[in-house]
């Protein structure tokens, strides 16, 4: 929610809520939900053993996720937010390997190819086979990127927590760690700091430093946070939330868009409370009623 109204939201307002800070928890958010996809999917799936796993784990995830991401590009395209180039690339998953910025989904497309190099790193799980297929994948990824210069820096960053995450399922004790209250002190004490050095100083190298420590960093507290709250509020709210995030973040630019033509306020502070207001109730029931129809259509095709 903070990703979509926080932080692309204002991209229609001129940035005016753009903060290093907010910067920081926006890659925090993003790197948590990556490294919770690669703990949770380990953790339902444990050690795939046959090619049979495999392709069943990748069909199951091609279904779910796809279509919907395929719709989104294609309204994106039709509002002019992508190029065919844009368009092409992302449609093939090609974004992040050719080095092709795509404004939002690059995100999900990137996270997909996580999704479909998931089942390699656990067929028949050893720490050594895992190593193996993580570094075979890796060399691959750094050959394009010395000699043909595709590679987006951003899949490397999202992989290390993606793959931290599947170690984290692969040993409790990690994720145990992971969640006390030592680990989430010294996650803050970090994270203040290289967010006060981004202020100071911002040489292309502590680039990569920076968003690094943002997204390992982030998790403890971000865990913390979450748990806090998930006690506070109602399971039911969560539920719901949960269920309309993906179309959320799928759509939320094409809503955002079609709003600003029907009218666009006179100011960039009431460009946000304008999309905040509308855009959210909007959004959340648009999401809601696609991820419902999606979700009966998928259950008429498979039980066909």
């Amino acid at each position: 929610m903070y990703v979509i109204f926080g932080w692309h939201m204002d991209d229609y307002a001129a940035n005016i809520l753009a903060t290093l800070p907010g910067r920081t928890i926006v890659i925090g958010a993003l790197g948590a939900f990556v490294f919770l996809s690669g703990y949770i999917l380990t953790s339902h799936y444990g050690t795939v053993n046959t090619a049979k796993d495999i392709l069943r784990f990748i069909n199951k995830r091609v279904l779910r996720i796809y279509p919907l991401y395929l719709s989104s590009l294609i309204l994106l395209l039709v509002t002019a937010e992508i190029t065919a180039k844009q368009f092409w690339a992302g449609t093939l998953l090609l974004n992040a390997v050719l080095d092709i910025k795509l404004i939002t989904l690059w995100f999900v497309a990137m996270i997909f190819i996580f999704y479909l190099i998931l089942p390699l790193m656990l067929y028949r799980y050893s720490l050594t086979r895992f190593i193996i297929s993580l570094g075979s994948f890796l060399c691959i990824c750094i050959l394009l990127d010395i000699f043909a210069g595709w590679i987006d820096t951003r899949m490397y960053y999202y992989l290390t927590v993606f793959v931290f995450g599947v170690l984290c399922s692969k040993n409790p004790w990690l994720f145990a760690k992971l969640k006390s209250i030592f680990s989430v002190l010294i996650s803050m004490v970090v994270l203040s700091f290289v967010t006060y050095l981004a202020y100071q100083s911002n040489p292309p190298w502590f680039k990569h430093i920076y968003i690094v420590s943002s997204l390992v960093f982030s998790i403890s507290p971000l865990l913390f946070v979450s748990e806090y709250v998930a006690d506070r509020v109602s399971p039911s709210i969560f539920l719901k939330l949960s269920y309309a995030s993906f179309c959320m973040y799928l759509y939320h630019r094409f809503i955002f868009s079609l709003l600003l033509k029907a009218y666009m306020p006179p100011s960039n502070s009431g460009i946000v409370l304008y999309l905040f207001v509308i855009g959210l109730p909007l959004l959340y029931v648009t999401a809601t009623s696609v991820q419902k129809g999606y979700d009966a259509l998928l259950k008429n095709v498979v039980d066909a």
